[in-house]
């Protein structure tokens, strides 16, 4: 596969992509509904007035999320919205669903990053979205994003993750999971980005993830400076699948988005066995897609036939080793921030309860529940974060900011 620009001022991988067939038929991304959780917007994106319909920033520490239009200090954020849904700019396509609506929260620019991530992912429910973009990772193989993943699949959303920009052999959290549509890129040629990371936990030749390469080198897009500018990254692949997701959904309104998501996996163009280590099913082919879906669209309830999953296995405990090291080497007269996940259905209230008659009510200093998730973010002495991870009610412990163990003993819910 080969994509090389035809016009000067038409960016590779609209080429690629075969946007114009596509807008020949009128598919714009009308009506559907993405969430993105990145690094903000910047106030000057004038290619997207009219397409962000909510925005939010969580706060460093991730407890509170303020309904404001979040600034962009790196301008990654507003690349990947403008990649969604800008409209053109200097004679370039932008946007590879330029009619959609946006909803962006602000949760990658520092402090508490999981818990942020977290946060905004609570927040971001609220919409009855169809898409969730999530360009962005944590270093490790934390499996602490899996509750919401869970709940997000749950409620019918496709979570559509980048792989992280490791190279081969390595993945940011949740990239990596086995429920989350994962991409990596390619370049104009067609090979895996050098910077495209992988998982292939069963030797050099079986990938797990990510599922689908897409374009994702040297991509033009807004930034900051109101400018047509070229960036590469996973990031950059994740926000081209999810734009090309939102035309899909749009043009199928009756087949199920699982279906859809499946549908781009099984068409894919097969990529050159040297690089079979680095992608699961291959290149992004969305004209394919298209094709295959159509000859399908006229079957009846196909929103209503995606099979049911099997039962998943009960987790095992997991606690990350970071969170218990920094417990273990701090005073009692500082603080620390930690994600739990429980096991039952808990109100804040029922939680406080059963935390009083834990003992354990001492020196905690601030909870935010995560009700969607059924999970919490707790602000408390090194010791009584330790003794909550030992409760029997929490089936994940984690730092708010970093995790460090692996995940391999972990059997996914």
């Amino acid at each position: 596969m080969s994509c090389s620009n035809k016009q000067h001022n038409v960016s590779w991988h609209i080429d690629c992509l075969h946007l114009p067939f596509f807008r020949e038929k009128g598919l714009t991304g009308k009506g559907i509904r993405i969430g993105l959780l990145d690094s903000g917007l910047a106030v000057n994106s004038h290619s997207l007035i009219g397409k962000v319909e909510n925005t939010t920033l969580i706060s460093y520490s991730g407890f509170s999320a303020t309904p404001t239009f979040p600034t962009d200090s790196s301008g990654h954020g507003t690349f990947n919205a403008t990649l969604i849904a800008g409209c053109e700019k200097d004679g370039i396509s932008l946007g590879i669903a330029p009619e959609s609506s946006l909803y962006i929260g602000k949760v990658v620019d520092g402090g508490n990053t999981i818990a942020r991530i977290l946060h905004g992912l609570d927040w971001l429910l609220q919409f009855d979205l169809h898409l969730l973009n999530m360009p962005l990772g944590v270093l490790g193989s934390t499996p602490i994003f899996q509750p919401a993943i869970e709940e997000i699949r749950k409620r019918g959303i496709i979570p559509i993750v980048a792989i992280g920009n490791g190279g081969a052999g390595k993945s940011r959290s949740p990239g990596w999971y086995p429920d989350v549509f994962s991409i990596g890129s390619f370049d104009s040629v067609g090979n895996p980005s050098k910077f495209s990371g992988s998982n292939h936990r069963y030797g050099k030749t079986i990938c797990l993830k990510p599922d689908i390469l897409a374009p994702g080198e040297d991509v033009f897009s807004v930034g900051l400076q109101k400018q047509s500018e070229k960036r590469s990254g996973t990031s950059m692949a994740s926000s081209i699948v999810t734009g090309i997701m939102a035309l899909l959904c749009q043009s199928f309104p009756t087949i199920h988005p699982f279906i859809i998501e499946k549908m781009l996996k099984d068409t894919c163009i097969p990529i050159n066995p040297t690089y079979e280590h680095r992608v699961a099913m291959g290149l992004i082919s969305p004209k394919n897609a298209y094709t295959n879906l159509q000859s399908i669209s006229n079957s009846a309830n196909l929103r209503q036939i995606y099979p049911n999953q099997p039962m998943p296995e009960e987790p095992k405990k997991y606690i990350d080793s970071y969170l218990i090291e920094r417990c273990s080497s701090l005073a009692e007269n500082q603080v620390v921030e930690a994600i739990f996940a429980y096991n039952n259905n808990l109100t804040r209230e029922s939680f406080q309860d059963y935390i009083r008659q834990s003992g354990l009510e001492k020196n905690i200093a601030e909870i935010q529940l995560f009700s969607n998730f059924k999970m919490v973010l707790i602000q408390a002495t090194p010791s009584i974060i330790k003794a909550m991870a030992a409760l029997p009610i929490f089936t994940m412990a984690s730092d708010a900011a970093y995790c460090k163990s692996k995940a391999e003993a972990f059997h996914f819910r």
